[in-house]
């Protein structure tokens, strides 16, 4: 995705956030598009829609974000969070040239590759934290919905009756049975314990550093009504050693329940069967990353698999 200068321009014209100096695009991201901008009236992170609004979905998720993020800002949590400007139309979303546009301050920090004790005891704290603060907020009923991931079903359908022509199509068409079959056992389990708004993509690629501590959670765009358990499972693997150690860290600023931990791999399977047809059928900003993340998703549920049955035996 390329942006001129002249276009970035006109978005920061839009917010009046100043004359441009420098801009780059955030390679990171697989729906949206990014833009670090320097003006002269500060630093600005111009973000490209890479949806519109006329989708339901999208919609209603935009309306979601937006009142997290008030809710959150207007009691005072601690850590930064996007706060998106206003345009001159007193809007918070932009029309420019057919893209849609939001714009926000740029939050200080840096993200990083990979984690000590300290930065995963820091992340463990936020999450734990931003828990607290979610479960007071109370949930308007058109958002208090339960996902019970049924329509999953005819999403692998629909990969059956593909006629394979790459090796992408192979690899879906071999592993959807699987798939279909750990939908079907995880969907007979109650694993709606400790519903409340997650931030649904907590990972370390949302959070950016200071030192050793969080200094800002990004990207709430897919906040939604589910169990908060869902939010641990991005950040370390649940099947790799150092889980325990981030559960425990965990613990000592939050609460978890035995039957809310007890579902941690359910959990994780069900995300991944969600995982499987969108990495056929969707990422469609980076089509060249579907076969690897398909096959990463195969290989991880795999092994969750297999530890949920010793588990359960």
């Amino acid at each position: 995705m390329k942006l001129t200068k002249k276009d970035v321009q006109e978005v920061c014209d839009a917010y009046e956030v100043g004359k441009v100096k420098e801009f780059k695009l955030i390679p990171s991201g697989i729906i949206n598009y990014n833009f670090k901008v320097k003006t002269d009236k500060g630093e600005f992170i111009v973000r490209k829609l890479g949806y519109r609004l006329n989708n339901k979905y999208w919609n209603r998720q935009k309306k979601l974000e937006i009142l997290i993020l008030n809710y959150l800002h207007e009691h005072k949590f601690p850590y930064p969070t996007p706060m998106f400007l206003k345009n001159k139309n007193g809007n918070l979303i932009s029309l420019i040239k057919g893209n849609l546009y939001e714009v926000y301050p740029r939050i200080k920090g840096r993200k990083i590759s990979k984690l000590n004790e300290k930065k995963r005891e820091s992340i463990a704290r936020a999450l734990a934290v931003y828990h607290k603060f979610v479960s007071k907020f109370v949930i308007p009923k058109e958002f208090k919905k339960i996902d019970n991931y049924g329509w999953i079903r005819k999403k692998y359908a629909k990969i059956k009756n593909i006629i394979p022509k790459s090796k992408l199509d192979n690899l879906a068409l071999s592993n959807v049975g699987f798939f279909e079959e750990l939908l079907n056992r995880v969907l007979n389990l109650d694993l709606n314990k400790g519903l409340l708004i997650t931030h649904s993509d907590f990972n370390k690629g949302n959070v950016v550093f200071i030192g050793d501590e969080i200094s800002g959670i990004l990207d709430f765009e897919n906040v939604r009504y589910e169990p908060k358990v869902n939010d641990l499972l991005k950040i370390i693997r649940p099947d790799k050693p150092k889980f325990n150690q981030f559960l425990k860290f965990y613990r000592k600023y939050g609460r978890l329940s035995k039957a809310e931990e007890k579902n941690i791999l359910a959990a994780a399977i069900l995300k991944n069967c969600n995982m499987f047809w969108w990495s056929y059928f969707g990422m469609k900003k980076k089509p060249e990353l579907r076969y690897p993340t398909l096959l990463r998703t195969i290989k991880k549920t795999k092994v969750y698999w297999e530890l949920w049955r010793k588990n359960e035996r």
